[in-house]
């Protein structure tokens, strides 16, 4: 999944909603754009296994919610990202409105590392 990033100014998370539907897959990290081509076979394959895995599991015990990208996770006005999975526990439901993007840390996150998005999974995201 090769990604590209816009620093020629600071963005915030009103720009990346003002952005048109191109079909890319962007986030905000330190106020940078950063733009992500479609992930590859086996990306989605390894995401769709989780999903399928974790959702049901959680749904069927009562233990709260999966969610899977493409789903913003405001972290500020700066930082904003889509990682591949997040669960949010039952208890903590109601904090998350679900018409709107997660404003919220969520209780656990997964992030799918690829080759080319590595070091921005690494790093940078999970510093945020």
């Amino acid at each position: 999944m090769a990604a590209t990033a816009s620093v020629d100014r600071v963005w915030t998370y009103q720009d990346l909603r003002d952005l048109p539907d191109d079909g890319h897959r962007y986030e905000i990290i330190d106020g940078a754009l950063l733009m992500a081509a479609s992930p590859v076979i086996k990306h989605q394959e390894l995401s769709n296994r989780l999903h399928l895995l974790a959702g049901p599991h959680v749904r069927d015990r009562g233990l709260g919610v999966v969610w899977y990208a493409p789903l913003d996770v405001y972290i500020g006005q700066h930082d904003v990202v889509q990682p591949d999975l997040l669960f949010i526990r039952q208890d903590r439901l109601h904090l998350f409105p679900t018409n709107d993007v997660v404003r919220l840390p969520p209780d656990l996150v997964v992030e799918i590392a690829s080759p080319s998005t590595r070091r921005r999974d690494l790093i940078a995201k999970a510093r945020l």
